[in-house]
């Protein structure tokens, strides 16, 4: 009696749960992240209108993989990012400094409040943790 073997190709299934996977990991670590974005210590500004803007684009298909986006599309978002004036400036040489009014050395400007690197971090965490416990294939 003739042996029979037979050969299946489970790459083509393995390759969709993966990616399914891989965009619901996606898209929960979007809604996680822009609640830990909405959720960071304002530093005493009113940027409630800034930060409630702040949304997660679809998860979309690039030459490198998959990603998914955190926005926030209000334009002053910049500066509650990276800060303003003392954050933003090199040290004034005694000549120059000399000539800087008193009342504008107790300005510091806007100091970074950083939602969106908050909201980044946050999404990462939630990713890798969704990502080691759900795609193990079995």
């Amino acid at each position: 009696m003739p042996k029979v073997v037979e050969i299946t190709d489970k790459w083509p299934q393995f390759e969709r749960h993966l990616e399914h996977g891989i965009t619901k990991a996606l898209r929960r670590s979007a809604m996680v992240g822009v609640g830990a974005g909405r959720a960071t210590p304002r530093r005493g500004y009113h940027i409630d209108a800034i930060v409630g803007e702040m949304h997660a684009e679809p998860v979309h298909h690039t030459p490198r993989g998959q990603e998914v986006e955190i926005i926030s599309p209000d334009w002053r978002t910049w500066f509650f990012i990276k800060g303003t004036y003392a954050n933003r400036r090199g040290k004034l040489t005694a000549k120059h400094a000399a000539k800087r009014l008193p009342s504008s050395a107790e300005r510091a400007g806007i100091k970074p409040v950083r939602f969106l690197q908050d909201a980044r971090k946050a999404g990462a965490a939630v990713m890798l943790a969704f990502l080691e416990r759900e795609l193990w294939w079995r």
